[in-house]
């Protein structure tokens, strides 16, 4: 009997012991795909400012985060983010269960949805639109640096760089040159672009507070288009 309860332990002891080896920690599952790195950067000052230099490697193969999202847009009120998760996870994945989507909820009438993979992307992007949970959505926006040139003085503020680059879509950030006010008379903001609307290269703004402003916009990066059905993604 005494032979039998030692042998039980023992195995049990193993079971524990190779189940312990198996576990997997959280860290090393996310850090797979990414991590944050030191670099050791030679500092130095130049006119009062501490300085240094980024490696070449920083930017290779360094996709921007944002790169993997896309925004739907439905027509009424969203279905349950749970719902539309378990959909699109079933339906856009096309059986690859390596693939999985994120699902964000943005507002009411909108969610962002994170597909690592570039191909599926520009397929989804190709129909453009779909209907998830019976609610018609469109995927219509890609958030992108835009160049607004010819800034006049008095709209180089938050509220002014907001209101000339809104007829392209959601502006959502300003880029740090252009927060530094390195340069006064064009601006680089980050703007959630509507793929739906023709992209204007000039705008025309009226004001009664002063004379009209005609502006330039640069796309430095779009997406590509289907010189056949004028759409986006292909």
């Amino acid at each position: 009997m005494e032979t039998n309860n030692v042998l039980q332990e023992e195995d049990a002891g193993k079971t524990v012991r190779n189940t312990a080896s198996k576990r997997v920690s959280w860290a090393s599952v996310v850090q797979k795909d990414s991590e944050m790195t030191h670099y050791d950067l030679k500092v130095e000052e130049i006119d009062g400012m501490p300085t240094a230099i980024i490696p070449n490697s920083v930017f290779q193969d360094s996709p921007p985060l944002w790169e993997d999202y896309i925004v739907g847009k439905f027509l009424s009120k969203a279905p349950f983010v749970g719902k539309v998760h378990a959909l699109v996870n079933r339906i856009w994945t096309l059986g690859d269960k390596t693939l999985k989507i994120d699902v964000i909820v943005v507002d009411a009438t909108t969610m962002r949805f994170r597909i690592k993979d570039e191909r599926a992307r520009a397929r989804i992007l190709r129909r453009g639109m779909w209907n998830l949970c019976d609610v018609p959505v469109e995927m219509t926006s890609i958030p992108l640096w835009v160049i607004v040139k010819h800034v006049p003085p008095k709209l180089f503020s938050w509220k002014g760089l907001s209101a000339l680059t809104s007829p392209l879509g959601k502006p959502k950030k300003l880029h740090p040159d252009t927060e530094a006010c390195k340069n006064l008379e064009e601006a680089k903001v980050f703007v959630e672009v509507d793929l739906t609307k023709k992209l204007p290269k000039k705008f025309c703004f009226k004001s009664d507070m002063g004379p009209d402003t005609v502006v330039e916009y640069l796309f430095p990066w779009l997406p590509p288009r289907c010189i056949g059905c004028s759409k986006w993604g292909h």
